[in-house]
């Protein structure tokens, strides 16, 4: 109960920090609560697979190696990313 809360708080200053227009708030709403809710999903089916192949353990490696990727992905692109200035 308390994550949800924590999670919760992220929706409205990621939207309101994305969105340039008045209209855009409704993309980025729709964009970030599918991506919450494909993202669980993903996530058990992945997760049950590797548990049902490999083990419990298997569960923790898979969730690991996925992070680690994308830590990887996130550092190789940081300097990449174009910040472009409010109007």
């Amino acid at each position: 109960m308390i994550d949800g809360g924590f999670q919760s708080m992220g929706w409205s200053s990621t939207v309101r920090a994305n969105a340039e227009t008045s209209k855009e708030p409704e993309k980025y709403s729709t964009v970030l609560g599918t991506a919450y809710q494909v993202g669980n999903s993903v996530a058990w089916i992945v997760c049950a697979f590797a548990v049902g192949q490999f083990g419990w353990q298997a569960g923790f490696w898979v969730a690991t190696i996925v992070m680690m990727v994308r830590a990887v992905t996130l550092l190789a692109s940081r300097y990449h990313l174009e910040v472009k200035p409010r109007k």
